[in-house]
């Protein structure tokens, strides 16, 4: 069982996207929207009748400092299945990291560089860390050189800790890539096929699993 949870919907009706999935042998995507233009609507009604794919919905929080990251998580935990933290300065990565509620730090290209005590709180509380295909794919000579090595060396930590990873296509339904496609482009910055195709398979369903733990803490 394959899942991508960064998928972002664009212009195309969820129904392409379920399309496209299902040929690429996925059993579960999950359409991530921004927070600056999330709508709340969900997208369980328009799987179809197959009922061979799951499509869920998230969100991805942009914070500038701590406090808005915790209002944003409050905000948004209860209205989706998966909840995403943009990668931001290290005050943010750690705060995310250490939060339970959240589901996976995205983009880890774009913010600081993790460093031994955020990973450290990742393998703790089980939030995982995504490699994100698209940012490798978009980014070109010298751009795509960065983006690898910052990969490569979050991995090493990874590796290091046991923390959780994930890998996702990151992009819209031109950028969706098969499970295969982005196993062989997890080699480019170091990870073993064996890492990858749990990064694709087995960790993601273990992410969407901690949600029942999660909502039953935010009954109490």
């Amino acid at each position: 069982m394959f899942s991508d949870l960064h998928i972002h919907l664009g212009n195309e009706h969820p129904e392409r996207l379920v399309k496209v999935a299902l040929r690429y042998g996925y059993s579960c995507i999950a359409v991530i929207e921004e927070d600056e233009c999330f709508t709340g609507g969900g997208f369980d009604a328009e799987v179809g009748s197959s009922g061979k794919l799951s499509l869920l919905h998230g969100v991805e929080i942009r914070a500038e400092d701590v406090a808005e990251l915790h209002r944003k998580i409050r905000k948004y935990r209860r209205s989706v299945d998966v909840l995403a933290v943009r990668s931001g300065d290290d005050s943010v990565n750690r705060a995310a990291l250490k939060d339970k509620r959240v589901d996976f730090l995205a983009h880890l290209e774009q913010g600081d560089e993790l460093n031994h005590v955020c990973m450290r709180y990742a393998a703790e509380s089980g939030v995982a860390i995504e490699f994100n295909i698209a940012s490798i794919i978009h980014s070109k000579r010298g751009a795509r050189a960065k983006v690898l090595q910052r990969m490569s060396e979050t991995l090493k930590l990874v590796r290091k800790y046991g923390a959780n990873a994930i890998l996702t296509s990151g992009g819209t339904l031109y950028d969706i890539r098969a499970p295969r496609e982005l196993i062989a482009v997890a080699k480019l910055f170091g990870m073993e096929r064996e890492e990858a195709l749990k990064a694709v398979a087995e960790t993601p369903l273990k992410v969407l699993k901690r949600k029942e733990e999660k909502d039953a803490r935010l009954v109490r």
